[in-house]
């Protein structure tokens, strides 16, 4: 029995590396410190759909290499290279797939780690010692030494001529001057390197800065395009604020003096725990206008008169208890009827 796609299936992208993984250009037991090396990695899409997106390739926090991407559904193995100075002690290499368009459903294969390589010390050999041939006393010609005789003869100083200095500013010739402006133009500098500057605006906003090798105002003049995944801009200066938590990765290409494109790749976090959140700090000043309110609550509740708490104890009586009244009575046969006043009980 054979599996049947469902005819209403999404067709999908499905990137993902080599099982070789991170491929160096010489082998592990001889890297030096300081040389440089080429690292290779293969790609594959086994989807349905074509797919673009950005290669990354990491050394910790730092960010080798970026690369974009473009692979056709169903293509061959495509393999990447990048140029990389080995560094000092021991280290790895982490290659990622960022911002796949269409969205890589299958996320499992999109990062690769390499092992941890350990470089060798860089060894200068030393110059080989040429020996010394002993030399025979019998080859050695001596030679007599020739006495010239010396006349007697009165010497006297040349006489120097004087020749008069005219000023800087006159001695200097038309041509003289011309030689001088021609070395102190400043020699043409080509686009090599992008760079990105990242200022934190707020707990979710950035501000990201195009950098160059060349002066502030030439790397403004570049035409540059960015990608925040979810959105693009246009300029040497985007100021941007993220809707979600965690890290997110900013993209720069620039158009090169050749009609290339170079790259430039900053990553940044985005914490709701940052001291500048309003947003934390509400929630933090709702919970304590909340607990006083139900602390004073508390408070009326359990109230106790400051009598109670000092032990003195009032008794309160009714009026019919601190004043007894007497109610007249049938008098007796040969009395007569007496009244009582309430309070003086008297007749």
């Amino acid at each position: 029995m054979c599996f049947v796609p469902a005819a209403n299936a999404k067709p999908m992208p499905d990137l993902g590396f080599e099982s070789s993984g991170i491929i160096l250009s010489k082998p592990v037991d001889e890297l030096v410190k300081g040389e440089r090396v080429t690292v290779y990695v293969s790609l594959y899409n086994h989807g349905s759909v074509d797919a673009t997106g950005y290669l990354v390739v990491e050394q910790g926090p730092i960010i080798v290499a970026t690369e974009e991407i473009s692979l056709a559904a169903g293509s061959a193995r495509r393999q990447y290279s990048f140029s990389y100075t080995v560094p000092n002690g021991s280290f790895n290499l982490m290659a990622k797939l960022l911002q796949v368009v269409p969205a890589d459903k299958n996320s499992s294969d999109n990062q690769v780690l390499s092992p941890v390589f350990l470089p060798l010390e860089k060894v200068v050999p030393a110059a080989p010692l040429v020996p010394l041939l002993p030399i025979a006393a019998s080859s050695v010609k001596k030679v007599a030494p020739v006495v010239v005789p010396v006349k007697s003869k009165i010497i006297t100083p040349p006489v120097k001529k004087v020749i008069p200095v005219k000023p800087a500013s006159v001695a200097q010739s038309n041509h003289d001057k011309l030689v001088e402006s021609v070395y102190l133009i400043p020699a043409t500098v080509q686009l090599d390197s992008v760079g990105i500057t990242a200022r934190r605006v707020n707990w979710h906003t950035y501000d990201f800065l195009l950098t160059s090798n060349l002066p502030a105002t030439a790397s403004c003049a570049l035409t540059a395009s960015w990608d925040f995944g979810t959105e693009k801009r246009e300029g040497c200066q985007v100021i941007y604020s993220f809707s979600d938590l965690g890290n997110h990765y900013v993209v720069v290409k620039v158009l090169g003096p050749w009609g290339n494109y170079l790259y430039s790749t900053a990553k940044v976090n985005i914490n709701f725990f940052a001291w500048d959140n309003y947003w934390l700090w509400g929630i933090i000043m709702a919970f304590i206008i909340s607990y006083a309110g139900w602390k004073f609550r508390v408070r009326r509740k359990n109230f106790v008169p400051k009598e109670k708490k000092s032990g003195i104890i009032v008794k309160t009586e009714s009026i019919e208890t601190a004043w007894p009244v007497k109610v007249a009575t049938r008098p007796k046969k040969n009395s007569y009827l007496r009244t009582f006043h309430p309070r003086t009980c008297e007749s």
